[in-house]
Formats: C-alpha cells, sequence, structure tokens
C-alpha cells in the first residue's frame, strides 16, 4: 500500500519521496538509504567512515530537499517517530508499523479478499484467469486460502507454480502448513514457511539451502553475494545463480546495492534450520574479520559490515537467554568494535543487550556481567557521561575483585578505566593510585612489556602531564611508544595515541620542533587506519591545527 501510495501521488511531492527502513531505528535506516544515495550518486563515497551523528546528519541533509516531500518510515517498530524526521518541515509522513501504540492516524491494512489474492496468485504465476481450466482455478483458489491470503506467501506460491505442477503443489502444501512450537512462528510466519519449505524441493542449484539460511542473519537491506561467497566459500558465479533462482521464486528482490528480503520471509527462515549452524556461521565469519581488523587497528575496512553486526545485535531481545544465538562473547567483542568506529548508539545497543543476557544466565554478580558492565561504562565515558558510566565501573570493580580476586588482569582492566574517567574529571588525586595498582598488577601478571601495561603507563603519563609534571610523564609515553611500536606495529591506531600524547607534551614545553613530526605522523596513521571523519582523527587534527597556529604566531 505504501509503495501504491507512492506511485500514485509522487507528483504532489516536488521534493522527493523517501524511504526508510525502520526495523533498527534511525541509525539501521541510515546506512540503506546512503547506499542507495551512493548508487544514484546522489553523494560521494567516503560516508561510511563518518561518525552515527554525522552519518544522520548526512541522511538528513538529503531529506531536507526544496518542496513538499514524502517521508516513508517502514516497519517503525518504537511507540515514537524519530524527532529528527518529525521536525522536518513541509512533509508528509507514511508510517507502515505492527505497533498499535505509536500514536498517529491508523489505516489498518486488511488481507486481500479471495478475488485480489487469486490476480495475485496469477500474476506470479504468469497465468491469465481465462485461459486456466476450472479444475486448476479450484486448486489454486484452495491455495490461497489455506496460506490465509497472505501476499508474500501468494507470491512465492505463484512464482513456485511455474515449475511445479499445481495439483502436486495443492497436494503439498497442506503437509507443510505445520504449527511450530515457538510462539514466534505465528500464521503469516506459517505460511511463509511452507512456502520456503515448497520452495526448496526448486532448489536445484547446490547450496542454495545454506545460502538463504545464511542470509537470514545478514542486514535484510544489505545482502551482498560477494559477502555470501566469503563467507559460505563458495564460487562467487555460484552465488549469482543461487540469488538469481531465490529472486526469480519472489523469495528476494533486487536492489540498487544488492538483494534484499522482506522481513517476515526473513524471520521464517530462522526456522528453517538450527541457528548454530548458518548463524554461527555467519557470526564467525563477522567475528574473524572484525578481530583481525582490532588487532591491526584497521577499522575503517570493516564499515561495511556494521550493518550486518547491528542486525545480529536486534535477534538478541532482552528475553532470549544467553546460551542461545547469539554469542555473548562475540556479540560484546563486536560491540567494542563499534565503539571503536565511532558507532555509540549502535554499540550502546549491543552492550545493553549484552548485559541483561549475562545476567539473566548467570547472576547479577558473575564476572561475565562485570565485563558487560566495564564495556558499557567504556562508552559512556567515549561520549564524556561520566555521571552514567562511574557506577557501571563501580559495580564491575566490586564484582572483579570478589570473584577473580585482587590482582587479577581484569581488576587491572577496571582499575584503569576508572582512573581515566576521575581523571577525566579532574580527580587526579582519586585516579593515581587506581593507576598505580593498574601498573603493578599488569607488569606482575602480564610481563613488563604487553600492550595493557602500555596502556597504563601511556595513561599514568597522561595524569601527570595533567598535573603539569612532564618529567615524570615524558618516559612513561617513551616506554609506552617503544611497547606499542614492538608488540602492535608502528601504524597501530594505538601507537598514533601516544604520539598525539607525546606531541601535545613537548608542545606545552615549548619543544615545538619536537612535536611538529609526532602530530603529523600520528595524523597520518589515524587517516589511513580510521580515515577522516572518524572521531579521533578530528581531535588530533583540531589540536595540530592549532598548534601550527600558535607555532606561526
Amino acid at each position: 500500500m505504501a509503495v501504491e501510495y507512492a506511485w500514485k501521488y509522487s507528483g504532489e511531492y516536488p521534493g522527493g519521496v523517501f524511504w526508510l527502513g525502520m526495523e533498527t531505528g534511525l541509525t539501521g535506516a541510515v546506512s540503506t538509504f546512503l547506499q542507495a544515495a551512493e548508487a544514484k550518486s546522489l553523494i560521494s563515497k567516503g560516508w561510511e567512515e563518518l561518525d552515527e551523528k554525522s552519518q544522520i546528519n548526512l541522511l538528513l541533509s538529503q531529506i531536507r530537499t526544496v518542496g513538499k516531500k514524502l517521508i516513508i518510515l517502514d516497519n517503525l517498530e518504537t511507540d515514537q517517530i524519530p524527532k529528527e524526521i518529525y521536525t522536518i518541515s513541509d512533509s508528509d509522513l507514511l508510517v507502515t508499523t505492527r505497533n498499535q501504540k505509536l500514536a498517529v492516524p491508523h489505516v489498518n491494512m486488511e488481507l486481500p479478499d479471495p478475488a485480489t489474492a487469486l490476480d495475485i496468485f496469477l500474476g506470479y504465476a504468469h497465468l491469465e484467469k481465462k485461459k486456466i481450466t476450472t479444475n486448476h482455478l479450484n486448486l489454486i483458489q484452495g491455495i490461497c486460502k489455506k496460506v490465509e491470503f497472505l501476499p508474500l506467501a501468494l507470491e512465492i506460491m505463484g512464482s513456485l507454480s511455474r515449475g511445479y505442477p499445481l495439483e502436486k503443489l495443492a497436494a503439498d502444501l497442506p503437509k507443510e502448513l505445520i504449527t511450530r512450537e515457538r510462539p514466534t512462528c505465528n500464521k503469516a510466519c506459517t505460511s511463509i514457511l511452507a512456502s520456503l519449505n515448497l520452495a526448496g524441493y526448486q532448489f536445484s542449484i547446490p547450496k542454495t539451502r545454506e545460502v538463504l539460511c545464511s542470509i537470514a542473519y545478514l542486514d535484510p537491506d544489505s545482502i551482498e553475494p560477494g559477502l555470501l561467497a566469503d563467507i559460505l566459500e563458495i564460487p562467487s558465479k555460484q552465488i549469482y545463480e543461487i540469488l538469481s533462482n531465490l529472486t526469480e521464486l519472489s523469495i528476494l528482490k533486487q536492489t540498487v546495492t544488492g538483494y534484499g528480503v522482506h522481513r517476515i520471509i526473513q524471520h521464517a527462515i530462522t526456522f528453517l534450520d538450527d541457528p548454530a549452524t548458518w548463524g554461527g556461521t555467519v557470526l564467525k565469519y563477522i567475528h574473524v574479520k572484525i578481530s583481525e581488523l582490532m588487532e591491526t587497528g584497521h577499522y575503517i575496512s570493516g564499515y561495511g559490515l556494521i550493518p550486518h553486526i547491528v542486525h545480529i545485535a536486534n535477534m538478541a531481545d532482552k528475553d532470549q537467554p544467553e546460551d542461545e544465538f547469539p554469542e555473548n562473547k562475540e556479540l560484546s567483542d563486536l560491540g567494542g568494535y563499534l565503539e571503536k568506529a565511532g558507532r555509540y548508539v549502535s554499540g550502546e545497543t549491543i552492550f545493553l543487550n549484552c548485559w541483561k543476557r549475562a545476567e539473566k544466565a548467570k547472576g547479577p554478580d558473575h564476572p561475565d556481567v562485570a565485563t558487560t558492565l566495564n564495556n558499557l561504562a567504556g562508552l559512556y565515558r567515549s561520549q564524556g557521561k561520566y555521571e552514567e558510566a562511574e557506577p557501571l565501573y563501580q559495580r564491575a570493580l566490586k564484582i572483579r575483585e570478589t570473584v577473580l580476586g585482587p590482582d587479577h588482569p581484569d581488576v587491572a582492566t577496571t582499575l584503569n578505566n576508572l582512573a581515566v574517567l576521575y581523571e577525566s574529571q579532574g580527580k587526579y588525586e582519586e585516579a593515581e593510585p587506581l593507576h598505580q595498582r593498574a601498573l603493578k598488577i599488569r607488569e606482575t601478571v602480564l610481563g613488563p612489556d604487553h600492550p595493557d601495561v602500555a596502556t597504563t603507563l601511556n595513561n599514568l603519563a597522561v595524569l601527570y602531564e595533567s598535573q603539569g609534571k612532564y618529567e615524570e610523564a615524558e618516559p612513561l609515553y617513551q616506554r609506552a611508544l617503544k611497547i606499542r611500536e614492538t608488540v602492535l606495529g608502528p601504524d597501530h591506531p594505538d601507537v598514533a595515541t601516544t604520539l598525539n600524547n607525546l606531541a601535545v607534551l613537548y608542545e606545552s614545553q615549548g619543544k615545538y620542533e619536537e612535536a611538529e613530526p609526532l602530530y603529523q605522523r600520528a595524523l597520518k596513521i589515524l587517516k589511513t587506519r580510521l580515515g577522516n571523519d572518524h572521531p579521533n582523527t578530528k581531535t588530533v587534527q583540531k589540536k595540530y591545527d592549532k598548534f601550527k597556529g600558535e607555532k606561526n604566531v
């Protein structure tokens, strides 16, 4: 109905028609929209490097056109329309939603009547009503009734009938219409699942079922053939054949950026196979890929995977046990990547999910709960939300000291993080003993040249520098830099962090000739590894620009 309205009345909207898939909120809609905008040359490449706030602003700049515009919010699941969209002037909003609580005028969408359902089936079957026998017409009407006139099921069944004898299709369908045990498989889902199972008999190309099941765990608007080929280790040519076949069966749709799948179809797919098999395969691929990027500091190379990370995270709702897909440990690691990549909103969603699942599965005082609390606090600290971060760090520290012991490396991690938080608030006297204790634990347990030791050295140096203790800070920076260059490599973002800090120290002492090459090297690393628009890159660039201005005065 929304598509029909957009086509029918597009002439009344000279400012354009804008379609946003809102299943995962505004942040989830951004990536798909900007991909389509780039494909149509409406925006330039490089938008993936922007942080979430900048991406949302870019999307809004595209929508804020001259003239009246239609904004379609598809599958909005929350109770509220995002304020950024609601306040756009000279626009009409068309919302599709299953949420009856949304405070907007409702036009309930009813299922097609029998005559319309018949037309849908015949259209996808490439049949004309006047050219088919009475017996076949009765069979088709029976099929439409059995799938309860659900349009998506009718599309698949109609498409399927082009290579599936009607008599057999009508006979096989009742066998597939089995009510599933899980309550999330409702009537609509059951009809789609039955259609998919019948379509499975037409999957003549090997690996089709594996591809279809994997699609359930990818962002529904960003299904890329190359990514599927890599995940399943299938030749690209075969992947394209499979996707073309699924499109022919009306299971997938072609988009400007690849392929897409309807959310109901995607949900039904999850019942075809055990999620631990194909969901686990997708998650393992993404986790390994992101872990490699995190180790080398090439964060920018993983930006294309972010929509899929967010999609998997949204599958882990608050009522789902931790031992179900996805794995909390892997999910938490991906949340850490989103934080590093400046995707704070999506990272927070993941950490909150991990916290609730861990607490429900293992109790409030388990070390896994402390890990999620520590991660969430770190994300809040990165955003300057200090009052929200501190109690989380305090609780994580108490759990770890009690359960793991006072000298465990995880205790040192929370001590370090809490010290940095206090330092950010100017509480230097509270921060220093925490840093000193963390350093002692890490040097004793992990060894003097471990990257975590370098982190504590760097943070302790920052503390001394903040207090004007330059002579105490410099050797700590130098030692941290040496460890990081040796262990992580000369072009890692953590190396850039220490280079920047050391440059600031030299600048504070008037040692401009020593500071400038460090700034330049730090910027080169950050631009290469994180991109020009990453928050860390912008911060260092701003410092360097200010440095050059003051130096030339």
